[in-house]
């Protein structure tokens, strides 16, 4: 599941259309989750539902629409796991903002779940942890339960046995101007 409802505020435009590399930043997060999902990636939109419909055509995802994005973080949160198949042991959440992530990374995450798929496994990055972040099924109600702009990250935090993975290139992530600066300045 790949968060891109919000309206990105705090940035000043679109994060989700943001173009790294020649394509948006929502496109990047897409196609590192493609190798490690095989029961498919779908993204939850909000606030460009069409723009983000329109770069994603043609991509081998679902997209899936948050009508109550202005509700906060957690309704996308809600309406994704609504979405997931039956027969998914898990979801991988991830968010469309963390450009310098590599699928490496995701792969790793995997990983690690595939050797304890009853534990979340999150990743750890700078001096925190978050997204993104494998939760199985059985954790589903807990993050159902979620509202307003709370994220997974409390989830996490309320389970003495989340696993927590060095995952270096979740710790950028694009908020504000000054972040994407960051990116464009480190990109060589």
């Amino acid at each position: 599941m790949v968060l891109a409802a919000g309206a990105s505020n705090r940035l000043g435009q679109p994060k989700q259309l943001v173009t790294f590399d020649g394509r948006s930043l929502l496109q990047h997060a897409v196609e590192k989750c493609l190798p490690v999902c095989p029961l498919g990636v779908f993204v939850v939109t909000g606030a460009e539902r069409e723009s983000v419909g329109k770069i994603l055509r043609g991509e081998p995802v679902q997209i899936v629409h948050n009508k109550a994005w202005r509700d906060g973080l957690a309704s996308s949160i809600t309406t994704g796991i609504a979405v997931v198949p039956d027969d998914s042991k898990a979801v991988l959440l991830m968010l469309c903002d963390q450009p310098k992530l590599s699928a490496a990374e995701l792969a790793q995450l995997v990983s690690v779940w595939a050797g304890h798929p009853d534990r979340v496994v999150a990743s750890r990055f700078g001096a925190t942890f978050g997204a993104p972040a494998i939760f199985p099924r059985e954790v589903f109600p807990m993050l159902e339960a979620l509202r307003g702009d709370r994220g997974a990250k409390s989830v996490i935090g309320q389970l003495a046995d989340s696993i927590l993975v060095d995952v270096p290139g979740a710790e950028l992530d694009i908020d504000r101007p000054e972040d994407l600066d960051r990116l464009r300045d480190n990109k060589g």
